[in-house]
């Protein structure tokens, strides 16, 4: 028996009924009503196995915030969003561009670098993005720690959709899963800004598209780290290439270079349209009406809202998951 191979116990258990019922004889029941017991059994077991199979399919999720320390605006902002998260939500503490030297590697400073006081306007912009990169590989990095499935990292200046929760539960359990990193709703040249159309490319052209959304190959047409699915398989890879590149440039532009240098670090890499979020700045199908205003000022690039008043589908689930504070 050892030799043989069997899909979710289906096969033996059949088997094994049949061997301990045998003629009938040794028995003082009817093999008959033996029989109708032990189909109950094997159909009781099959479906046990069903559904344990299913439950653990279903990924572990968790979001992660990057936000500034001093901008409690934009926290306050992101916090009344994911109030109707159906994850448990976490806040990182950004690095700001003057503390990169403290708490990056030494490679993330050029020799000009080094001296923040005597960095230009624009040169201290550069530091800044590369704070930004240092901030999501060391959040990478405590992500390798966690035992969730799938990572949800946020900057600080988006707006979500009012059932942006509700589109990305049916994408996770009807769109296309053929991915390990997801740019989503990245704007550029193939992304989608100030209502220009992007450019079709699905990373698998058998993938379901349920309501619209799909899920394209990331290329340099794409851009933005505003909202990043993650995988933690490909979590060491992306670290690992960022810890080497000799180019410390922003988080979406390395993603993208991983994938298509001459290091290929051999992950799935796609650009997500579920039509879900977006910056401040940029404009979408749908309005931020939703959003609660005095949570979301004009501080923190927010426009065209009004206070909520509709129920969301997870609302329930939501009392028992962290929740960060600003």
């Amino acid at each position: 028996m050892q030799g043989l191979s069997f899909s979710s116990g289906r096969m033996l258990l059949p088997i094994l009924a049949l061997v301990a019922l045998g003629s009938g004889e040794d028995y003082d029941v009817d093999p008959a009503i033996s029989l109708l017991q032990a189909r109950a059994s094997i159909m009781t077991a099959a479906n046990a196995t069903s559904r344990s199979t299913s439950e653990s399919s279903t990924p572990s999720i968790s979001i992660h915030i990057i936000n500034l320390k001093e901008r409690d605006d934009k926290c306050e902002c992101m916090r009344s969003q994911l109030q109707y998260a159906p994850y448990p939500v976490h806040k990182y503490k950004a690095i700001h561009g003057d503390e990169v030297a403290e708490k990056c590697p030494a490679d993330f400073l050029d020799d000009n670098e080094k001296n923040v006081k005597s960095i230009s306007k624009k040169g201290l912009q550069k530091l800044n993005g590369k704070a930004l990169t240092c901030s999501n590989m060391n959040l990478w990095k405590e992500l390798m720690d966690r035992d969730e499935d799938i990572f949800i990292v946020f900057e600080d200046d988006v707006a979500l959709r009012e059932d942006a929760w509700e589109r990305f539960d049916t994408f996770l359990k009807e769109g296309c899963q053929e991915w390990d990193y997801l740019m989503v709703d990245p704007f550029g040249p193939q992304g989608q800004k100030l209502g220009k159309t992007e450019v079709e490319n699905p990373i698998d052209s058998s993938c379901p598209t349920p309501d619209g959304m799909r899920v394209d190959g990331l290329t340099q047409g794409h851009a933005g780290a505003h909202m990043q699915v993650i995988r933690k398989t490909a979590i060491p890879k992306l670290v690992e290439y960022i810890s080497e590149s000799s180019n410390k440039q922003l988080p979406d532009r390395l993603v993208v270079n991983a994938i298509h240098s001459k290091y290929n670090i051999n992950i799935r890499a796609g650009a997500g349209f579920l039509n879900i979020v977006r910056q401040w700045s940029t404009k979408s199908s749908w309005t931020t009406q939703h959003i609660e205003k005095d949570k979301c000022p004009h501080s923190v690039g927010a426009h065209d809202r009004s206070p909520h008043s509709r129920h969301r589908k997870f609302d329930l689930f939501r009392r028992d998951l962290d929740l960060f504070d600003c």
